[in-house]
């Protein structure tokens, strides 16, 4: 749990439309992740209209001499993102002008679901191509670490990677397995 954000952009910063929106192409937001742990900073950058954290710092503090896995594990970066760029929205107001959105948590719902819509862009649908892609991935490198090579491929993480190959499985791309068993 993060506290205290402060959120900042570079003075005329440039905004660039994400969904229905604008934000400054870079943000920077700083904060604690607990009162007593260390500080925190994350930089989020809008590329090709979405906001993607770009960068995350863990620093001790005067109360937290040490950063710890546990103040690793209580950050919760999609909640920092999506406060801040909701917190730094600007809207097109009727004369063309960029205008700030209310920082009243009502103003801002429509502006969250925006930002939210924009993001889940970014989220690879797993669709039967893809599975099969993957099941051809998996047999081509059945010998050789076929989960790092698609977890490689598709760039994601290899636990990601080891629930396509059980989503192959399950739709028939693959053969199931047979315990203390490879199948091909």
């Amino acid at each position: 749990m993060t506290q205290g954000l402060f959120i900042e952009w570079e003075p005329g910063a440039r905004l660039v439309p994400v969904g229905d929106v604008f934000l400054p192409e870079v943000l920077r937001v700083d904060g604690r992740v607990s009162s007593t742990g260390p500080t925190l900073t994350v930089v989020i950058t809008v590329i090709e209209g979405i906001p993607r954290c770009t960068e995350v710092e863990l620093r001790e503090s005067p109360e937290c001499p040490e950063v710890r896995a546990r103040d690793l594990a209580a950050v919760r970066l999609e909640d920092v993102l999506e406060a801040a760029t909701a917190l730094s929205a600007y809207r097109a107001g009727e004369d063309g002008a960029m205008v700030r959105v209310s920082p009243k948590q009502s103003d801002r719902a429509a502006d969250l679901r925006a930002i939210r819509a924009a993001r889940s862009q970014t989220r690879r649908k797993v669709t039967p191509e893809l599975l099969a892609e993957v099941a051809d991935l998996y047999r081509a490198f059945f010998d050789d670490s076929p989960i790092e090579r698609i977890a490689t491929a598709f760039q994601v993480s290899e636990r990601t990677a080891a629930r396509y190959v059980q989503l192959c499985r399950r739709g028939g791309h693959l053969p199931p397995t047979t315990p203390g068993k490879k199948a091909k």
